[in-house]
């Protein structure tokens, strides 16, 4: 069975005939393009014409964005993930300000293991943690975990109870994202 994500509102659903072909129809263009351009690219006589080709091949693979701080709290707001300031300071403390293995190899910013229970962008397990294709997909993993389980809770306070009982393996989790908070001023996104 085949589902399609919707990122606005953040569910999987069956789609309807157009939209699976709408989806279908590109990805087979793009196989074939590929296969052409593969097949053909040793038996062009001018080399010009064979870097044209691949320059097109590396226009249609290119599609990663690359991570920053910026992009990130943009995302949050987009997704209308709660309290996106105490999520920049889970991302920060997870992944030792964007440097740890977990972010750079798995593009996890948020310490995730692979759900069970609950919708996942995740496509795999490295180093016992979830692994993303990129970042962005950990930021739609994370809002996931936000409508499944933190959904009712309306305060910061409960927010960060909860983080601190049932997500972090730190006592003082919560203390630690609350001093963290204070010191950067990070609630800027806080409406």
């Amino acid at each position: 069975m085949i589902y399609l994500y919707d990122k606005k509102q953040l569910l999987f659903h069956k789609p309807k005939f157009t939209q699976l072909f709408k989806w279908i129809f590109p990805i087979v263009l793009v196989c074939i393009s590929i296969g052409y351009v593969i097949s053909s690219a040793g038996n062009h006589p001018n080399p010009i014409e064979k870097m044209v080709y691949e320059d097109r091949l590396i226009l249609i693979t290119a599609d990663d964005t690359v991570f920053s701080e910026e992009l990130f709290i943009k995302k949050l707001k987009q997704l209308k993930v709660k309290f996106p300031y105490i999520a920049v300071a889970q991302a920060r403390q997870e992944t030792y300000h964007y440097t740890s293995n977990i972010f750079l190899e798995n593009n996890n910013l948020f310490g995730m293991k692979m759900a069970g229970t609950r919708p996942t962008t995740a496509i795999g397990i490295n180093r016992k943690h979830a692994l993303y294709d990129n970042w962005e997909d950990s930021v739609i993993d994370y809002a996931f975990f936000q409508t499944s389980f933190l959904r009712k809770l309306k305060t910061e306070e409960q927010y960060l109870d909860y983080l601190n009982k049932h997500y972090a393996e730190d006592t003082i989790y919560n203390i630690n994202l609350k001093r963290h908070i204070k010191e950067t001023k990070l609630l800027f996104t806080k409406k």
